[in-house]
């Protein structure tokens, strides 16, 4: 037998794009290699064109497009851009792995708007699976706009001749997705503003990265001369030749990406920046130390861009030598006052370095480090962050916390916590951008931990690169008067003097400090402190220490207990979920839900996924308040041709959308086969998709056995949330449980449910349960199982000629107008209930009426004869043996006992004599016992003769009342109460 492959859910997503007249076509959704003729291989990117000629080949056509999608049913679905009528300005937030800096999409779009000089308008805006944004625009009218490189940088244009990757695209290996941010497929997509325009037609235009790269830098002061005979500047000539040894040694020992300032480009600026200032004092020479920078550089392995090394030299070396140091108090202690020495200082150093200027995007380009304003990775991820200060106040903030296990957890929660909750019963659910996902919680989990993990590197580099403070401007080490008592020496007065003056004297560590803090950090706020001192003499800074530990904390062992500690810290319990009844989750939005109030009917309203909605269901279907159902509407006329059956068909469905259980019905679609009740069924639920779920018939059948209170009940966890729950085709002669269709049809919670392994828990009923049954089962007689059938007749065949085999798939392309009916009977549901046609009505009566073995009995073997008496003995045996013959035995084999058909004559309203002699009131037999079964019990093989009594009433009759105006019958002793009720193992309608 051939299946029908059904579309995947991305197929469905492009055919909705073609019908909106945009093409599209088929993206890789994954990297992947290929095995070539001649053992070669070819790699393949994600999001590269499965097509031979990429966009060029994009279509509305729906066959070519089901077609791509049966081949590749996860492809990223491609949109052309320009032949749609629109460009899209691609912002894409970044951070550099070698220098650590960070592109917002704040900072992006605040260095478009600055070039353009107006604001960005709104538009229809979708999120990309990297955390950027892709903004529609129209294409203006004339000339089109085509893909062009001067924006800012990050910030690029796809127009004619390009495209994009539209929503809801999902990139296989990441779980990363495409989702509309502002509006969705449809909505208004905004004018550009004609300074974006003007930008994007000019070819004289320049990205303001260009505008910006190589900004007035004051003239470096000429060199000077010093006077090597003075010994205070011998000591200065040393000191600087000692941090040009350092210097070198550092940035030769430097590897890519690490090292004190985060790679090889940071190293090399920051080297040239340092000894840059030694040269307009003339303590080190220019020639000196571009020379000895330059052979570091030669040296360095994997210096696959040696220009890009000189040009970051030659930046720092500029930098540095504007900005020259000031060593007036190195060398004070070694000699006499030097005169000459204080004319050197200048007013114009500056404790600070500049910016390193913007550079390429290889292995050395510049950083921005040195005294820019890097902003929050939190914006490009999902972890909250503060506005305001000079840098990432969350990536700040997480550098300071502990360096332990205890510590990184707290930076776990500070980044992802929101997007993290536990529930014992469950375990993890993880915020997917719409709902809380319970079947990937586990790896979004670990992908988190792990960035966390990663990201306390980023706290190391944004610590380090505020820099050092500068240390007490007075000295570090504090002098009293008596320091000097026992000193009769001649130095005496050289102390003396210099406590008049102050009361501290400044360390090695003084100078240390001020040299770290004038080549390194900016005018801003700086956060790096010197935490330990070698034996030695090596520093070891703060951000060193951070950086050590997120190394570590790369480690298996700090990385899996992340998830174990946070439990305790992310807790929720299973009744905080899916709460809102009235509220549906779909694709593109929310559904909530209204009833009636006063005179205004039941409405509804849309609204965005939240977080604080708890819900961790989603339908298949996306909201279109627009679309229609055509195919389905004619398929349900076809097999439904009642139209108050449809309508009642449109409120069950309506009612399976919301999360009530306050009807307390439960639908069985009967019919012989191929008359539409799968097809219906099968359509709502995968529209419901993960609010639907298909359990076993068994979870509503009397198996001869009751469930246990200690074991898994799985079948029943798993109806936790759902709001559709259908089952198919009960075998011949099986029975309803009633206790069990009472539970699952009453609006009570059942308790003790619990899935494998997990701990018990209270299962709200928010479903409905509808039956696909060819042949009917047995079902109790009492009225507590009685009200809450319903029998839905399907009794149009479709005869075989006329049936189409992919008609399910066919209507699945207008799941949304589908919807749109569901919506509606759930607002007429919400209005006035579920009214049963009398179509359903009679079906439902006769199917009682059916399962009534009882009434059956009663209708055959006994009439209505006022006055007339039958003992109690005499009926049991009497229906005894009609049970035989009619084969109507439960499955113990055995007859109903006397106690319990008492029990069930009594609940029809039969009166029973409790004297020495039981006898039943106003009833006589129409048949003997002999007449069915023999002398040894066994059914008699003869035909059953004509009964007796044929003028009187069946039992099983109802009681005609008396014409108005008639005398009243005397008044009748009340009836005794009846016995008491069986052993609780007996079902009610079985023997005990």
């Amino acid at each position: 037998m051939t299946v029908s492959q059904l579309p995947s859910p991305m197929c469905t997503a492009a055919l909705q794009y073609a019908r909106h007249g945009w093409p599209v076509f088929p993206c890789r959704e994954r990297d992947e290699t290929i095995q070539q003729f001649g053992g070669k291989e070819k790699v393949f990117r994600a999001k590269a064109p499965y097509t031979g000629t990429g966009f060029k080949d994009a279509t509305t056509d729906e066959t070519r497009i089901r077609a791509w999608w049966k081949q590749h049913p996860d492809a990223l679905i491609g949109l052309p851009t320009g032949v749609n009528g629109c460009f899209v300005l691609d912002f894409d937030p970044r951070e550099d792995p070698e220098s650590g800096e960070v592109w917002t999409l704040e900072s992006l779009k605040a260095d478009l708007e600055a070039q353009m000089g107006c604001a960005l308008p709104p538009s229809l805006t979708a999120m990309t699976q990297s955390d950027g944004v892709h903004v529609y625009f129209k294409q203006p009218a004339g000339e089109d706009i085509r893909n062009r490189g001067n924006l800012p940088r990050h910030v690029d244009v796809r127009g004619h001749g390009g495209y994009v990757i539209a929503p809801p695209s999902v990139m296989k290996e990441t779980g990363a997705r495409y989702r509309w941010l502002r509006g969705k497929l449809g909505d208004a997509i905004a004018e550009a503003p004609p300074a974006l325009i003007e930008i994007l037609r000019s070819p004289k235009a320049k990205a303001a990265r260009e505008d910006q790269a190589a900004p007035d830098r004051p003239a470096s002061p000429p060199p000077q001369r010093q006077d090597m005979s003075d010994p205070a500047n011998t000591v200065r000539r040393k000191y600087a030749m000692t941090a040009l040894n350092e210097e070198c040694a550092t940035l030769a020992a430097t590897p890519i990406g690490g090292g004190r300032h985060g790679g090889r480009n940071n190293g090399i600026y920051f080297a040239a920046l340092k000894l840059g200032g030694y040269i307009p004092g003339g303590w080190l020479a220019e020639s000196v130390v571009r020379a000895a920078l330059q052979g570091v550089i030669r040296g360095m392995a994997h210096n696959e861009d040696p220009a890009g090394a000189e040009k970051t030299l030659e930046n720092g070396l500029a930098d540095g030598m504007a900005n020259p140091h000031d060593l007036s108090d190195v060398g004070t202690r070694a000699g006499r006052s030097n005169p000459a020495s204080s004319a050197q200082r200048t007013s114009s150093s500056s404790s600070s370095p500049p910016s390193p200027r913007p550079g390429s995007d290889d292995e050395y380009e510049q950083s921005s480090r040195g005294g820019g304003s890097p902003a929050k990775a939190a914006d490009k991820g999902c972890g909250p962050g503060k506005d305001g200060g000079w840098a990432d106040d969350l990536t700040l903030e997480c550098g300071f916390l502990p360096q332990t296990d205890l510590g990184n957890l707290e930076r776990f929660l500070a980044r992802y916590g929101k997007n993290f909750l536990y529930v014992e019963a469950w375990g993890w659910l993880a915020w997917d951008g719409q709902r809380w996902n319970r079947d990937m919680a586990m790896p979004l989990l670990g992908r988190a931990v792990q960035d966390t993990m990663r990201a306390i590197q980023q706290e190391s580099v944004l610590i380090r690169s505020s820099g050092v403070p500068f240390p007490p401007e007075d000295g570090d080490i504090e002098l009293h008067d008596d320091d000097d008592a026992d000193d009769g020496g001649g130095g005496t007065r050289f102390i003396r003097d210099l406590i008049k003056k102050k009361k501290k004297l400044k360390s090695d560590m003084w100078y240390r400090q001020r040299l770290l803090a004038r080549d390194t950090g900016g005018e801003s706020p700086r956060h790096d402190a010197i935490v330990q001192v070698k034996s030695n003499g090596d520093i070891v800074l703060l951000s060193d220490k951070v950086g050590a530990w997120g190394r570590a904390s790369e480690g298996a062992g700090h990385i899996t207990c992340i998830a174990k500690m946070a439990e305790a810290r992310l807790s929720a319990k299973t009744d905080e979920f899916d709460g809102d009844p009235l509220a549906i989750n779909l694709q593109n939005c929310a559904l909530q839900f209204h009833r009636p109030e006063g005179d205004k009917a039941a409405w509804v309203e849309e609204r965005g996924h939240r977080r604080e909605d708890r819900m961790t269901k989603i339908a298949r279907v996306a909201y279109d308040p627009k679309a229609c159902s055509p195919m389905f509407d004619a398929f349900l006329a076809r097999v439904q041709p009642n139209v108050e059956m449809r309508d009642w068909l449109d409120r069950w469905g309506g009612y399976n959308a919301l999360g009530l259980a306050d009807a307390q019905k439960m639908a069985v679609f009967h019919g012989e086969g191929q008359n539409g009740k799968g097809v219906w069924v099968q359509t709502h639920a995968w529209l419901l998709g993960d609010y639907a779920w298909t359990t076993g018939i068994d979870t509503f059948m009397d198996a001869g056995k009751k469930r246990t209170g200690g074991g898994p009940t799985t079948d029943l966890a798993a109806l936790a949330g759902r709001r559709m729950v259908y089952a198919n085709e009960p075998d011949d002669s099986s029975k309803f449980s009633d206790g069990l269709v009472k539970s699952l049809t009453s609006d009570e919670p059942i308790g003790g449910v619990r899935e494998l392994l997990k701990p018990p828990f209270e299962l709200p009923v928010t479903f409905t349960n509808t039956i696909m049954a060819n042949n009917l089962p047995r079902i109790g007689t009492d009225y507590g199982i009685r009200r809450r059938m319903q029998v839905v007749p399907w009794g149009v065949i479709i005869p075989t000629e006329e049936r189409d085999d992919r008609l399910k798939i066919k209507i699945r392309d207008e799941l949304s107008g589908v919807l749109n009916r569901m919506i509606a009977g759930a607002l007429a549901y919400l209005t006035d209930g579920l009214p049963m046609p009398q179509e359903m009505i009679e079906a439902t009566q006769q199917y009682h009426e059916e399962n009534d073995i009882l009434m059956t009995f009663l209708d055959l073997c006994v009439a209505r004869s006022p006055g007339d008496k039958l003992g109690a003995t005499a009926l049991h045996r009497l229906f005894e043996a009609w049970q035989t013959w009619a084969q109507l035995l439960p499955a113990s084999g055995k007859a109903w006992s006397a106690k319990y058909l008492n029990a069930q004559m009594q609940k029809k309203g039969f009166k029973i004599n409790k004297a020495s002699t039981m006898q039943w009131h106003d009833i006589l037999p129409r048949y003997d016992a002999t007449d069915f079964t023999d002398h040894e019990g066994k059914p008699v093989e003869r035909d059953l003769g004509p009964p007796r009594h044929v003028d009187k009433a069946s039992a099983g009759a109802p009681i005609v009342a008396a014409p108005a105006g008639a005398a009243a019958p005397p008044a009748e002793p009340l009836p005794a109460p009846p016995p008491p009720h069986p052993h609780p193992d007996y079902d009610d309608d079985l023997p005990p």
